[in-house]
């Protein structure tokens, strides 16, 4: 079996960056998409987002997301009818709990407040949630997402400006279903 391929039919290569400790002090933008883009977050009226039962959810877990992880801050952030954009910031390396324990794999390593976690908390818990609520199956994230590490001042200012445009950019934009009807 090769090494570079799952299954050994296709290779999935990472998306993040070699190198690169997601868990470092830093500001991360992330981008994710609900499964097949299907548009149950809400809609956009008048350049506004109105977020629907499943939307306020999505909002009410994102918004939980500095009280479970202690030293994230999120930033700017919009909920799009079939995705999701927000600034992470990641203000300490510190891996100590609310309960002063730091948590731990099966193979004893510590699991920090990285970037993978943070979105892998964050998806679980909205997917718990909303199929308690609405029935088992009844809601999926995609299984990957987006991220970038914002560099400067320069550059976050740009990706907030864009996070916050991006309700009345909705009729050019590439994950609204108009623009995706013909494409395969």
């Amino acid at each position: 079996m090769s090494d570079d391929k799952f299954k050994n039919k296709y290779r999935i290569p990472s998306a993040r960056l070699k190198n690169h400790d997601y868990s470092g002090v830093g500001l991360y933008s992330v981008t994710i998409c609900v499964k097949d883009r299907k548009c149950c977050l809400g809609e956009i009226k008048d350049d506004k987002v109105v977020l629907s039962a499943i939307g306020e959810i999505v909002r009410e877990e994102l918004l939980k997301t500095p009280q479970m992880l202690p030293n994230v801050l999120l930033d700017t952030w919009i909920i799009m009818p079939n995705h999701i954009h927000a600034i992470f910031e990641i203000m300490s390396t510190g891996v100590e709990t609310r309960r002063g324990a730091s948590p731990q794999n099966q193979f004893g390593q510590i699991f920090r407040n990285s970037i993978p976690v943070i979105i892998n908390q964050f998806k679980g818990s909205v997917v718990r949630r909303i199929n308690q609520k609405y029935g088992p199956g009844h809601f999926a994230w995609q299984p990957r997402y987006y991220d970038h590490i914002i560099a400067d001042e320069r550059e976050y200012n740009n990706v907030a400006q864009y996070i916050l445009d991006n309700p009345s950019q909705w009729p050019k934009d590439e994950n609204n279903p108009v623009n995706f009807k013909n494409a395969k």
